[in-house]
């Protein structure tokens, strides 16, 4: 899929900037993920299994991915979107919340997943639309507040990290990817070959160390 479409009212965070370094290799990435805070990084870095399942257009020459825990990935062995939600100035990552996933209606192939926390409720659905030829992938985030639960925003973060875990393979291995030079114009952002576009546009872009993100 060379186009992906985001709605979200929300701050996309764009790990690292151009020219990027090359991540680290898997091993070293699961020895971080083990000092580091439990959901700073995918669910499969903690050595824990992530499931997942496959989304795109009907014989369409590219698939994405979205995972238990709402980690989308739409270039395949390469980079995903990661969401986060920062309560009051604290980053609430998978690992905080209750998570369960749907499909459309109960059986269309379109999947969703919902984060539950006291302060919030995000859901993240994904799909794809368009030829075959040329799909176009969308995720639409759906944050809404509890009453009461604080000051709360989006984060989502593109990381050079796979949704499918190293020890599973679709065709390339899982673990960590690569991130291609970033473009950014406006709402829109070029990565690499792939053009990734926000709307509404967010509200800022914020570059991040691939190391385990500033989570307060």
């Amino acid at each position: 899929m060379r186009t992906l479409a985001i709605a979200a009212l929300a701050v996309v965070v764009a790990c690292g900037r151009a020219p990027l370094p090359d991540p680290p290799p898997n091993d070293e990435l699961l020895a971080r993920a083990a000092a580091a805070r439990r959901g700073a990084y995918p669910r499969w870095a903690t050595r824990e299994q992530s499931y997942w399942t496959v989304f795109g257009v009907g014989g369409g020459a590219a698939d994405g991915l979205i995972n238990t825990d709402g980690m989308v990935e739409a270039a395949a062995g390469a980079w995903s979107l990661e969401p986060f939600v920062v309560v009051d100035g604290r980053w609430i990552t998978w690992a905080d919340v209750d998570t369960t996933q749907s499909l459309a209606d109960g059986a269309l192939p379109v999947p969703s997943v919902t984060w539950r926390h006291a302060a919030f409720t995000l859901e993240i659905t994904a799909f794809a639309a368009g030829l075959a030829s040329d799909p176009v992938a969308y995720v639409r985030y759906r944050l809404t507040p509890a009453a009461g639960g604080g000051r709360v925003g989006l984060r989502v973060a593109l990381r050079p990290l796979q949704v499918l875990p190293p020890w599973q393979d679709l065709n390339v291995t899982g673990g960590v990817g690569r991130l291609p030079a970033l473009a950014r114009d406006g709402a829109t952002l070029d990565v690499g070959a792939r053009r990734l576009v926000v709307a509404p546009a967010p509200a800022d872009w914020t570059p991040l160390p691939f190391e385990e993100p500033a989570l307060g």
